[in-house]
């Protein structure tokens, strides 16, 4: 049974009040609800799970003195559980995390090791926690979206290898060409989807979480592309074809 093991006092610290208030405003997350470490000082960890994945985040260095001491509120890391890597971070139940900076952009990087690692500033805690929303949502939206177009155009290809020893006439071959043109538009429109994601960070970066994103046009594009695939492969398609 996980049992959370802070004392008032480490509930009562800067870091606890700040990280507690961003988790609320980024997730919507009672921090109450995770399980809460104790450490020294009012140094603590936290695991939780968001969007299925296993999180850590840590205040640590809350000490006022000795070496790499940061006082009050101390210094804030996030870090993804890890089946493979050495964690820098270990749960009492053995899992193990390793830091959310070795796996993002190396500007959100950037930031997540040299501004957004205090605790004293409750802002800087947020755009972490953001760096960790996109981290873990953003694939759904954009470069899920991406990676399934790209993974159906390399279904219709492999289709066409397969057919083309089968399909003869002047409508394979125009086939061929129109296909031709849509993997062009296709590869076109994965571009436009990586740049939407890298604008999406943008904006969220100075104006906040954007909430009910709607993902209605690639997911459109996406059946379109199935339906092409689902369309040339029926009976009739490859009869006229043969002829």
């Amino acid at each position: 049974m996980i049992e959370n093991t802070l004392t008032e006092k480490t509930q009562d610290s800067l870091g606890f009040i700040h990280l507690s208030i961003a988790l609320k405003n980024v997730f919507n997350l009672d921090i109450l609800s995770t399980w809460l470490v104790q450490r020294r000082d009012d140094d603590f960890d936290c695991f939780t799970e968001i969007e299925g994945k296993k999180v850590a985040f840590t205040i640590g260095d809350t000490r006022t003195e000795g070496m790499m001491f940061q006082g009050p509120g101390g210094a804030f890391g996030i870090a993804l559980f890890s089946k493979d890597d050495w964690g820098v971070i270990i749960a009492p139940n053995g899992d193990e995390y390793n830091f959310l900076h070795n796996f993002v952009s190396p500007e959100e990087a950037d930031y997540l090791k040299h501004k957004g690692y205090h605790g004293k500033d409750e802002n800087a805690i947020e755009k972490s926690l953001l760096i960790l929303k996109r981290y873990l949502t953003h694939n759904f939206l954009y470069i899920q979206a991406k990676e399934k177009i790209e993974a159906a155009l390399q279904n219709i290809v492999q289709m066409n290898q397969t057919v083309e020893s089968e399909w003869k006439g002047q409508i394979f071959k125009d086939y061929l060409e129109t296909y031709q043109q849509l993997e062009e538009t296709m590869a076109d429109f994965v571009k436009l989807l990586e740049k939407g994601d890298a604008l999406l960070q943008e904006y969220e970066e100075e104006n906040g979480p954007i909430k009910n994103k709607d993902i209605t046009t690639t997911n459109t594009v996406i059946a379109r592309v199935q339906q092409v695939k689902s369309i040339i492969d029926t009976p009739e398609a490859k009869r006229k074809c043969k002829k």
